[in-house]
């Protein structure tokens, strides 16, 4: 899986709703959705390139509007149910009317918290279809909603996302050159081009290739 929002590639489960209510009832689904991912900073909802990911803790009003207003094709619903429609436009209106900085960040966080209560709650009666999550670079796992381009399972779009990474920490990682020698940029195959400076003759001054054979 690539998760642009975090420009990684790993290896993710991915579930789809309709797999657990099989075996589980709606109810013990959102309850271990709830166990597992207990905070707001482990859901990740819309998508976003370059590495720039953030998480519903850190969505903004505008943002979280825009999330709650996209509804895909293939779903039955909007993330917040129609069940919690009065409760969303209480808690909207509320912080509309906030006076202070303060009384906005509460009632933002309350909005946020009826959203990642709503995100289970629909995943658990499958009218949102699945997720993937894995362990992020601390330990905590992260869920990726989806239907919202958050992620991409595509191997061929996955493939490609590696190579462009490995590409770029191979980059990041060129030693230091000697006094003398600079670093001008990679060949169109991903191998580091080097010249030799302040050489008096053409042939000297040409690019040269010094690097093996790049591996994924």
């Amino acid at each position: 899986m690539h998760f642009s929002g975090k420009e990684v590639v790993v290896k993710a489960k991915m579930v789809k709703s309709s797999q657990l209510l099989g075996p589980f009832k709606p109810s013990d689904i959102n309850e271990t959705l709830q166990t597992l991912f207990p905070t707001n900073n482990q859901l990740f909802l819309m998508p976003v390139k370059g590495g720039n990911a953030i998480s519903l803790q850190d969505y903004s009003f505008e943002q979280l509007e825009g999330i709650l207003a996209f509804k895909p094709q293939c779903e039955r619903t909007f993330i917040i149910s129609d069940e919690a429609r009065e409760t969303y436009e209480t808690l909207r209106t509320a912080f509309l009317a906030s006076t202070t900085d303060s009384d906005k960040e509460h009632n933002l966080n309350l909005l946020k918290s009826l959203v990642r209560s709503e995100t289970f709650e629909q995943i658990a009666n499958n009218n949102l279809k699945g997720f993937v999550f894995y362990p992020n670079s601390e330990g905590d796992l992260v869920l990726l909603l989806e239907n919202r381009k958050v992620f991409t399972a595509d191997q061929q779009k996955v493939n490609a996302a590696a190579a462009r990474l490995a590409k770029a920490a191979q980059r990041a990682a060129l030693p230091s050159t000697a006094s003398g020698v600079g670093v001008i940029g990679l060949t169109p195959a991903g191998k580091p081009r080097r010249r030799i400076e302040d050489a008096p003759d053409e042939e000297s001054q040409r690019s040269l290739d010094f690097s093996g054979r790049s591996s994924l």
